[in-house]
């Protein structure tokens, strides 16, 4: 019973968050919406940044999964390269709330001092992609012009302003979505 509430205020805050941004989303907004007394949702977390932070790390770990699986795989560099960008442009355009968090990540640093933590998960997710492209150095399918690291923040870079295109409605959302950003990262790290 207590996880399912924490559960659900988890999912509304995410909700809330997505649209309001951390600043301007009320503790009593999330409680109302999410069927708790402001008081019980202090049971679960001990602050507004508490939650946010909590939400944060939620998304991760889901986006994580995915990115474990494509790593451990056995395709080849550019075949785990496009699995990731379909992925992950899929997984943002089936979880938007998710997507309008992240683009937020610049307020991570404001929220101390549980952005120490959110910023540990990002430099692990972003080593891990780091990792993939050293795989794809090793393997000659990249130049050596740039570091494994800016490679895979570029790659990040690409794949965020794919789905910012989409969920701005700028372009609707297909394979070939995934496809342009393998062509510039196949043409960029050439």
């Amino acid at each position: 019973m207590r996880k399912k509430k924490k559960e659900k205020i988890l999912k509304t805050a995410r909700g809330i968050f997505a649209r309001q941004g951390f600043y301007s989303s009320k503790m009593e907004e999330i409680a109302n919406a999410a069927g708790v007394a402001k008081g019980s949702l202090y049971l679960y977390f001990e602050s507004k940044e508490a939650l946010y932070v909590e939400v944060i790390l939620d998304i991760f770990s889901e986006t994580d999964r995915i990115l474990e699986v494509i790593i451990d795989s056995e395709k080849d560099f550019w075949e785990k390269i496009n699995t990731l960008t379909e992925n992950a442009l899929k997984y943002f355009m089936e979880n938007k709330d998710s997507f309008m968090i992240l683009r937020r990540e610049a307020q991570f640093k404001s929220i101390a001092p549980q952005s120490g933590e959110i910023m540990k998960f990002m430099e692990e997710r972003i080593t891990k992609l780091t990792c993939l492209f050293e795989e794809g150095r090793r393997r000659d399918c990249m130049g050596d012009d740039f570091s494994a690291r800016q490679a895979a923040l570029f790659c990040l870079n690409l794949i965020e302003g794919a789905a910012l295109r989409i969920l701005e409605g700028w372009e609707n959302y297909s394979k070939d979505s995934s496809a342009v950003v393998l062509k510039f990262l196949k043409k960029g790290l050439a």
